[in-house]
C-alpha cells in the first residue's frame, strides 16, 4: 500500500513538472542552437530558413546539426551551407531514426525509444538553448529528450521553433501535431493550417502579376526521383509511348535519375524512338540544370519542386503515393490548381505528355527568404 502511494505521489509530481514545462517560459537564450535535419525536401527547407537571418548573426551562433543514421546527404549539406557563410567546420551529431518509411507504427516503439535514448547524450553534451526544426521524425526524440532532461534536471526546457514544411497544405504534419503545444514559434506555409497560436508565412510573394511560364525548347528533358526509390515511375517512363511522346516534343536527350530504385531497365536505347537515354543513380547538384532543360518531371518531393519551380522549369510532378501517408499528393495537387505545375499519377504520364498543353502555367514568385528573420530573432533574442 505505501508503494501504491509513494508511485502514485511520484507520477504525480511528473505530471506537474510536465505542465511546467510546457506552460512556463524556456531558458534564457544562448549561443547554443540546435538543428534538426531532415531528409531531402526537410533539410533544404529549413537551411533556407536559416539563412534568412543576416549572416553574421548566425555567425556568433554555435550551431549543432542533428541528422539521422540513414540520411547520407545532410550532413554535407549543413557543411556546404555553413562553408558557404564563413564557418570553416559545424558539428553534426546523428541518432538513429524514429520510423523509416513504411514502417509499421507497431515496430516504431522499439526504434523511437532507441532514438530517444541516443538524444539523451545530444541533449546532454551540447546543452541548446534553442531546437530548430520543421518536421522530419528525427525531430520528435530530440525535443523530447529536451523535455526528459528538464524533469530529471530542474532545469528550463529549449526553446522550440517548429516552421512547418510547405508540402503540408491541408493538415499538420505528425511532427506538428505532436509538437505543437510545446513549440515558441509555429508556422505554416498555407492560411488553412494558420490559427490564434499558429503564424501563417506565405511562400508566394504578393501582389505580383504573375507572366505565364515560357517553355525552354532545350532538347533535354529530365526524369529524377531524387535519392528515393520510386519503381511505379521508372516502369511508367520505360516505354516505347513514353519516349515516343518526348520525341515528338522535340526531345532527343533525357535524363533519368532513378535513385535507390531497383527497376530493370527494358528500354535503356529509346525504344528505337532516336531519344538518347542517360541513366543515373544520384547526381549530386542536378538542379543546377534544371534551368537549361526543357522538361523536368519528378516525384513530389518538395525540394526538387522548389528548386524546379525557382529555375522557371516546365515541370510534371508525379507524387509517389507510397510515401508517409501520401503526403505528396496534397502538395502537387496545391501547386497543379495554382498553374505552377502539371500533377499527375504515374500511370498518368504518358497521357498527360500526348495532351502536351502547359501553355496556362505560370511563373513562381517566392516571397522573400527574410520573411522567417523575425521569427529567428524571436528565438535567439538577436
Amino acid at each position: 500500500m505505501l508503494l501504491l502511494v509513494v508511485l502514485a505521489v511520484m507520477a504525480c509530481f511528473a505530471l506537474m513538472r510536465v505542465c511546467f514545462l510546457v506552460t512556463n517560459k524556456p531558458r534564457s537564450p544562448s549561443s547554443r542552437v540546435c538543428v534538426v535535419l531532415g531528409s531531402g525536401g526537410h533539410t533544404s527547407e529549413l537551411l533556407d530558413i536559416i539563412g534568412s537571418i543576416d549572416n553574421s548573426q548566425w555567425l556568433r551562433m554555435e550551431p549543432l546539426y542533428v541528422v539521422s543514421t540513414t540520411d547520407k546527404h545532410s550532413e554535407r549539406f549543413a557543411r556546404e551551407f555553413e562553408g558557404r557563410n564563413g564557418r570553416r567546420e559545424c558539428s553534426v551529431a546523428f541518432i538513429p531514426r524514429a520510423r523509416e518509411v513504411g514502417q509499421s507504427y507497431f515496430t516504431s516503439i522499439g526504434t523511437t525509444l532507441r532514438a530517444i535514448f541516443a538524444s539523451f547524450r545530444v541533449v546532454y553534451r551540447h546543452n541548446a538553448s534553442t531546437i530548430l526544426c520543421n518536421g522530419p521524425g528525427v525531430c520528435v526524440p530530440i525535443v523530447i529528450a529536451d523535455l526528459m532532461m528538464a524533469c530529471v534536471t530542474f532545469r528550463r526546457r529549449a526553446r522550440l521553433g517548429y516552421f512547418e514544411s510547405f508540402t503540408c497544405v491541408d493538415h499538420l504534419s505528425a511532427s506538428g501535431t505532436l509538437l505543437r503545444r510545446v513549440s515558441d514559434v509555429f508556422t505554416v506555409q498555407w492560411p488553412g493550417l494558420s490559427s490564434p497560436v499558429i503564424e501563417f508565412v506565405s511562400p508566394f510573394a504578393v501582389g505580383d502579376d504573375r507572366p505565364l511560364l515560357t517553355m525552354n525548347r532545350a532538347k533535354k528533358a529530365i526524369v529524377t526521383v531524387g535519392s528515393t526509390k520510386f519503381d511505379l515511375l521508372m516502369q511508367s517512363i520505360d516505354t516505347p509511348l513514353f519516349f515516343a511522346a518526348l520525341k515528338r516534343f522535340g526531345f532527343d536527350h533525357v535524363l533519368i535519375q532513378y535513385g535507390t530504385s531497383e527497376y530493370t531497365f527494358k528500354h535503356s536505347d529509346g525504344a528505337g524512338t532516336g531519344v538518347r537515354v542517360e541513366l543515373v543513380k544520384y547526381k549530386p547538384e542536378l538542379s543546377k540544370e534544371f534551368s537549361s532543360v526543357g522538361l523536368l518531371i519528378t516525384h513530389g518531393g518538395a525540394a526538387t519542386i522548389l528548386e524546379a519551380l525557382r529555375a522557371r522549369t516546365t515541370c510534371v510532378a508525379v507524387p509517389n503515393t507510397m510515401l508517409m501517408s501520401d503526403h505528396q499528393s496534397g502538395f502537387a495537387r496545391a501547386l497543379h490548381r495554382k498553374h505552377l505545375l502539371v500533377a499527375c499519377a504515374a500511370h498518368e504520364i504518358v497521357q498527360t505528355l500526348a495532351n502536351g498543353d502547359f501553355s496556362s502555367l505560370v511563373e513562381f514568385h517566392e516571397s522573400k527568404a527574410e520573411r522567417y528573420a523575425p521569427y529567428l530573432r524571436r528565438l535567439l533574442q538577436q
